[in-house]
């Protein structure tokens, strides 16, 4: 697999706005606000993550394997209503964990049609 190359890396943060703003209205319709781009950001993480993998050694793929997973207890820690007490949010104000979700399904679903977009 080629590396991931501008044209396909745009198309990916052009497509995943649209997908984490209706999966939001999907995932979490008593959703009031959604204000950050902790979606996105989790995207472009995973993304550059699966892009590395084929060209890392086994130490990194160890670490990016142990990303992942952080990431991933992360995620399901949010879901369950556990949030870190450095998070510096206001009382009342949660993380929108279904947005870091729907995030790394972008990631995925990027990456996996990548070789179907020609490279410039």
């Amino acid at each position: 697999m080629p590396a991931l190359g501008w044209r396909r890396l745009c198309l990916a943060i052009a497509l995943t706005a649209p997908l984490i703003s209706g999966g939001l209205l999907l995932l979490a319709p008593d959703l009031s606000y959604y204000r950050g781009a902790s979606g996105m950001a989790v995207m472009l993480v995973v993304l550059a993550a699966c892009t590395l993998w084929p060209h890392a050694g086994k130490r990194a793929r160890a670490a990016l394997a142990l990303l992942g997973a952080v990431l991933a207890v992360k995620i399901g820690a949010e879901a369950i209503g556990y949030s870190t007490a450095w998070s510096d949010l206001p009382a009342g104000v949660h993380v929108a964990w279904q947005a870091h979700l729907l995030g790394v399904v972008a990631a995925a679903i990027a990456f996996k049609t990548a070789s179907a977009i020609p490279a410039r």
